[in-house]
């Protein structure tokens, strides 16, 4: 074999960096000030590709529920609809930004927004 790395040895660096930035969300999210019971959104980004953020509770009960902002598919007011008691967040994984959406059903607008990027 060449001098090169080897695809096994590529593909262990890949997954830790997937590993690692899974680490970091879950970091920054477990020291965000989010009000409960939430959904929080995440907003991904194509160097996203293969890291799962979205882990929740089998019966979706959970305090928090996580899911993926996909705002071509559905509408905050659709979300609103099914989980009426829920506060909605977006989540920029590019970013670090923690979005609480305003109750008026649009994302453009919202009423606070924090970099949780430092958080721990």
């Amino acid at each position: 074999m060449g001098g090169g790395r080897s695809r096994l040895s590529s593909g262990v660096s890949s997954l830790s960096g997937i590993a690692e930035r899974y680490e970091t969300f879950r970091e920054r999210m477990s020291g965000a000030v989010v009000e409960t019971p939430a959904i929080v959104l995440l907003k991904t980004s194509p160097a996203d590709l293969h890291v799962e953020y979205i882990r929740n509770d089998p019966w979706f009960q959970g305090p928090i529920l996580y899911g993926k902002w996909d705002g071509d598919r559905y509408s905050v007011a659709d979300i609103r609809r099914l989980y009426p008691d829920r506060r909605i967040y977006l989540y920029s994984t590019s970013d670090g930004q923690l979005e609480l959406v305003s109750p008026d059903t649009s994302l453009a607008h919202s009423r606070e927004k924090r970099d949780i990027s430092s958080a721990r």
